[in-house]
């Protein structure tokens, strides 16, 4: 086809393994791009590397430019990168996952090093991002930001009915977000439990809000009368001191 002209992929059923590559993105998958549906795919054990520290993204898979993607009932496991062991998302038309499972992936950084970020799920670049009944556990950043979960630079992030647990990281066990000075950053975490987070740094065991830039940060509950519905969103917007969270 032409170089304008859009690439539409289903990949249904599969199972992505082993792949691995050198200071680049995507172990697993790299979708650049291009239009993408990801059914009920196993993606695991995954690598990202770079012998001289730093740099690469996306152990499991990456997203870039102006891609949409959509991955549902999905398992991504066990995958490493120094961004985003499990997912790296870099921008965007927007992406989507539903009752998908991030376990046990790494962002490994090192600790001379800057340490990378988002051992489950690293977010960057005005990306606009949606989770609804995922399961992101035990995820690790060993030497970076957000074990479960990383939103840095300018984003629309929401995660609505989601586990978000396990995780541990030097800041933010679970979840740690930044925007840089003058960048807009918004995330939103509706009737999600976010628990059993490890900080071994300067803090956050649960949750991590560093507050450079300007946004909003807000977390909603179930109604106790009405379960099915959210009570209203608690917004902690930004600049604002850091929230940090010991998450026992």
């Amino acid at each position: 086809g032409s170089a304008n002209e859009r690439i539409n992929v289903q990949l249904g059923g599969l199972s992505i393994t082993g792949g691995k590559i050198i200071t680049a993105n995507g172990g697993g998958i790299l979708v650049q791009d291009s239009d993408v549906k990801c059914p009920g795919c196993n993606i695991y054990s995954n690598t990202v590397y770079n012998p001289d520290g730093g740099g690469g993204n996306g152990g499991g898979f990456c997203i870039e430019g102006e891609s949409t993607a959509a991955f549902i009932n999905c398992h991504i496991s066990m995958n490493k990168a120094f961004y985003g062991g499990g997912v790296s998302i870099q921008g965007g038309n927007g992406t989507s996952f539903v009752s998908c499972q991030f376990v046990s992936n790494q962002a490994s950084g090192f600790p001379d090093l800057n340490g990378g970020g988002g051992g489950g799920v690293f977010i960057n670049i005005s990306a606009t991002v949606s989770f609804a009944r995922c399961e992101i556990t035990s995820n690790q950043a060993y030497y970076g930001n957000g074990g479960g979960v990383a939103i840095v630079s300018a984003g629309d992030a929401s995660f609505t009915h989601c586990e978000i647990t396990h995780g541990g990281a030097a800041d933010g066990g679970n979840v740690f977000t930044q925007a840089p000075a003058g960048v807009f950053l918004q995330a939103s975490f509706a009737s999600c439990r976010i628990s059993d987070g490890f900080s071994g740094g300067y803090g956050g065991g649960g949750v991590f809000i560093r507050n450079h830039g300007r946004g909003t940060v807000s977390f909603a509950s179930r109604s106790e009368e009405h379960p099915s519905e959210l009570q209203s969103p608690v917004p902690i917007p930004f600049p604002a001191s850091s929230l940090k969270k010991k998450n026992n």
